[in-house]
């Protein structure tokens, strides 16, 4: 049997199926077993069907694409209309299920792009390991949104219908609500780590002190006639070939020198330069000279080792950062495009992304952000939810501490082409299952739970399961999650992360490696494989 019932917190409900009633193969008893049994009676208005739907989206944009679903939802309510007036349908199960069929066509009708892609890689046999697609769209027209409505998406009834929860995630992740981009300086982590209260150790105060030192040269050289002359030609000039200074910069920094000519170094990557840019680069270059210039250059470097150091340590805050402000972002745009103020809505979203990072990544909050969190808040219950969430990371986190099936490395200190090996003789005469992850990748964390049950049924085999992230994933986040992954775990520099990206061309994560008993690999990129496909590998490699 497939499908879904309704229940009520405190309600009884009994379902009886059986194989010998054909068509109508439940029955309801207890006291929602009226609501349950009027909405089985409803089923077959479910909504579009899917193979015609993909069908239709290819032959159609976007605008079209909504009319198409306004259209089917009308007929579905008409089919509604008809049953409820002859009077048998209960109240109740009348406004779930219309509730359910407009949520359902709303959450579709976000869906366009994704059931396009879907429809034209199933047309073409494009597999999914094929990420790019020849495929472009129309711009989307200002009105399409004009179904959102802060009644459609505040009303507290509506999380009893099954679609609610897919509508906010469909429009969570509206292009139209996607976040402007935004960046943030030393200075800026610096600005917040002092708004936190929190005690700057010695090499912080440094950092602290080179930067105000920084900022009053700039300051200077704003005043300066180069600055006066070249300013908007020198951004324009960046932005014209952002891609090539980027490579070059990196390029230098990675063999530990300076970019002393740029023209030349520019020049040297085949750029063909225009007499405007020659000029600009000529006079930055003269610049340079200039005992203010030199001045920056001396502080900068002086800062170079503390500012590496400062933003490894302060990762948690950066991350906070950035949450506070996609936050704020896709709350200014629900205001600005759809009239949506405070709600129920926007705690839904906002207490998602808190709780993604409490619950998911192992991060629980102290009680002062907890506060602050349901202080913002204006549905009680989910300020409740959220504390009784935190809560039970910070049980799940004390549980996990016992357990000894884990172990955290040290990673080899060796150059970086040479760890990758120095960790596999580690497990010679095994077959090692290598799984490239981060903490805050959800595709990552999901591909750990599934392989779970395997674990436990091979336990015996001679088979180690190796888990690889970087410094993307906070120690903090990271010491805590993987006292509930089984295996052995590293987590390496930058440097030695980004020859092991090159050395398998990994684009992505999850990225999985495999590597035979005599430690030699066998799958550079193996792919994402099912538990039983898995267990057949690892037994031919084996014997």
């Amino acid at each position: 049997y497939n499908g879904s019932v309704f229940l009520e917190p405190g309600e009884s409900l009994f379902q009886y199926l059986s194989t010998q009633t054909k068509g109508n193969n439940s029955l309801f008893m207890g006291s929602t077993a009226g609501i349950n049994s009027d909405l089985f009676e409803l089923r077959a208005i479910s909504g579009p069907d899917y193979n015609e739907m993909s069908d239709t989206v290819m032959q159609i944009n976007q605008q079209a694409f909504k009319s198409y679903l306004l259209e089917k939802l009308r007929t579905d309510l008409i089919q509604l209309e008809e049953i409820n007036s002859k009077g048998t349908l209960g109240a109740k199960a009348y406004q779930v299920k219309k509730m359910d069929l407009t949520y359902r066509y709303f959450s579709l009708m976000f869906e366009y792009e994704w059931l396009y892609e879907s429809a034209y890689r199933k047309k073409n046999n494009i597999p999914r390991t094929q990420r790019q697609l020849d495929i472009t769209y129309d711009p989307i027209p200002d009105d399409f949104y004009d179904f959102i409505t802060p009644a459609l998406v505040n009303a507290p009834v509506s999380v009893i219908s099954t679609d609610y929860g897919s509508f906010i995630n469909r429009l969570k992740y509206a292009p139209i609500l996607r976040p402007s981009s935004f960046s943030i300086t030393t200075n800026d982590i610096m600005d917040e780590l002092k708004k936190s209260n929190t005690t700057l150790t010695s090499e912080d105060e440094l950092l602290s002190d080179y930067l105000d030192q920084a900022e009053e040269i700039k300051s200077k050289i704003q005043q300066s006639g180069f600055y006066k002359q070249y300013h908007e030609q020198e951004e324009q000039f960046s932005n014209k070939y952002k891609q090539q200074l980027t490579s070059i910069y990196s390029k230098a920094a990675k063999e530990g020198k300076d970019v002393d000519d740029l023209k030349q170094a520019l020049l040297d990557e085949g750029i063909a330069l225009s007499n405007e840019d020659i000029k600009v680069l000529d006079a930055r270059r003269e610049f340079q000279t200039t005992e203010l210039a030199k001045e920056l250059v001396e502080i900068q470097k002086k800062m170079s080792p503390l500012v590496s150091e400062f933003h490894r340590n302060q990762s948690e805050l950066v991350n906070e950062y950035f949450a506070k402000a996609r936050i704020n972002s896709r709350n200014e745009k629900l205001k600005t495009v759809f009239g949506i103020e405070n709600g129920l809505i926007i705690d839904i979203m906002n207490s998602q992304d808190v709780c993604g990072n409490v619950v998911a990544k192992y991060a629980p909050l102290d009680n002062k952000k907890l506060l602050l969190h349901q202080a913002s808040f204006k549905t009680p219950f989910i300020g409740e939810y959220l504390a009784f969430c935190n809560e039970a990371t910070m049980a799940k986190i004390e549980e996990n501490k016992l357990k000894k099936d884990y172990t955290l490395n040290e990673v080899p200190k060796t150059d970086a082409d040479k760890v990758f090996d120095k960790i596999m003789s580690k497990y010679k005469g095994k077959v090692v299952y290598v799984d490239f992850w981060a903490t805050w990748c959800g595709p990552c964390r999901s591909g750990i739970s599934k392989i779970k049950p395997l674990k436990e049924e091979i336990s015996d085999w001679n088979v180690a399961f190796v888990y690889i992230t970087n410094q993307t994933s906070p120690e903090g986040t990271f010491n805590n999650m993987i006292t509930d992954i089984k295996g052995e775990h590293y987590r390496l520099s930058d440097d030695d992360w980004n020859y092991l990206k090159q050395k398998f061309n990994i684009s992505g994560i999850p990225h999985y490696v495999l590597v035979g008993k005599d430690g030699q690999v066998i799958h550079p990129e193996l792919g994402h494989k099912s538990n039983a496909e898995l267990k057949s590998l690892f037994e031919k490699h084996l014997k």
